[in-house]
């Protein structure tokens, strides 16, 4: 019997303490352990895969606006951000009503932001109206202030096994390719040789180009429908980003303006010349690798390979096969 009142007594005693506990206000100590403890109620990053896609598209809307002559002080000097942007879009109004012909979008510059050399990066509203900002360059310059420059983004093709025929050099082949091709006046902006001229065998009878359009349109044209260039069709593909090499010293990661090494080093042989002063065509050594089974420009270099799969991963456009637009 008093067992049994005993347990009884136990029992309300318990439900008496889980009631007060229940009533009483908790400590901040409480609260903290209970807050650092309890699961992150944050939003969750977005995935890499759209921050890379988001950097794409804004890239595809900008504009770089330079001082033409590199001895003159930046466009920004003595002018605030804010004063830059309302004085890029008056001359954009300017341009169309000199036109007299509104574009079917919309042409604005939203942000102004200053690069490390203190030439202007324009970030428009959409890429349509950066690619119509770039048709207009010269007049935007010219209204914007005398001594500026506007450099828009290029997008570079590879043209493999063109026909050393085509003299990329002379303006009048480039109007050819142009006309023949169906492509406007100002869509190609440079041309240029993929391998060094003393690189070239003798009986070599062709060899890669890069061609750099003045938009996406027109470089998505050729990569979809091919290219006539000297009677012969090709079929471009769009440039990918690769590794940065020295010309200098041969190794990865800057260029031969930035090389602190003193002396040359070939990229054939591997010996202290110039690439281009070497004579022995043969031997091969790369620095890098340390191998001499090939040369330091050769695309079958496994550390050219290793470095071209981090750039694959960490700019997904390398992965499209056209420009984003």
């Amino acid at each position: 019997m008093e067992r049994t009142h005993i347990d009884a007594l136990g029992k309300q005693i318990e439900q008496l303490a889980s009631d007060l506990a229940g009533n009483c206000t908790p400590s901040y100590w409480d609260a903290l352990a209970k807050a650092t403890t309890a699961p992150s109620q944050a939003t969750p990053p977005p995935p890499p895969g759209v921050r890379q896609h988001a950097r794409i598209v804004a890239k595809a809307c900008q504009i770089l606006v330079d001082a033409l002559d590199p001895n003159s002080p930046p466009p920004l000097d003595g002018i605030s951000l804010d004063t830059s942007r309302n004085d890029a879009n008056k001359a954009i109004i300017s341009i169309v009503m000199d036109l007299k012909a509104n574009p079917s979008f919309t042409v604005t510059v939203r942000q102004v932001t200053c690069t490390k050399t203190g030439a202007l990066l324009l970030e428009l509203g959409s890429a349509e109206g950066a690619e119509w900002l770039g048709s207009w360059g010269r007049r935007f310059s010219a209204k914007l202030g005398a001594g500026t420059h506007l450099h828009p983004c290029l997008y570079s093709v590879l043209v493999k096994f063109t026909p050393l025929s085509l003299r990329l050099v002379n303006t009048a082949d480039l109007r050819e390719i142009k006309e023949v091709n169906g492509l406007a006046e100002d869509s190609i902006i440079s041309a240029r040789w993929v391998k060094l001229v003393h690189h070239r065998s003798p009986s070599q009878k062709c060899t890669h180009a890069i061609l750099a359009f003045s938009s996406p349109t027109a470089a998505n044209a050729v990569l979809a429908g091919g290219l006539f260039i000297c009677h012969t069709k090709l079929w471009p593909e769009k440039l990918r980003k690769e590794p940065i090499r020295c010309l200098k010293c041969q190794r990865y990661g800057h260029m031969a303006v930035q090389c602190l090494e003193a002396m040359d080093t070939c990229g054939t042989c591997g010996k202290g010349h110039r690439t281009m002063d070497c004579n022995d065509k043969e031997p091969q050594h790369y620095v890098s690798c340390d191998s001499s089974d090939h040369t330091s420009w050769s695309r079958n270099c496994p550390t050219f390979s290793h470095l071209c799969d981090g750039l694959d991963a960490n700019h997904v456009e390398n992965t499209m096969f056209f420009f984003p637009t």
